[in-house]
């Protein structure tokens, strides 16, 4: 219950503070990582389908990308 709680948590903050641009290059990383671990967790207690059916690697591909394409 705890660390679902906190996910949830994290996923608000992060949505809140790439829409309004608040260092978006870490968020966008931290973002990445977060969709990385519930798809590697969704690929180990389901299936692997399960991940691809949500495409969940593409969301934490497009997160990492963004985090790369972001002005310094």
């Amino acid at each position: 219950n705890i660390v679902g709680g906190l996910t949830t948590f994290l996923e608000i903050v992060f949505a809140i503070a790439l829409l309004t641009n608040f260092k978006t290059s870490l968020i966008a990383k931290g973002t990445g990582i977060l969709l990385l671990i519930f798809g590697l967790s969704m690929a180990l207690f389901l299936n692997i389908k399960a991940p691809l059916d949500y495409s969940v690697f593409m969301g934490s591909a497009s997160a990492f990308a963004l985090s790369l394409m972001t002005k310094k």
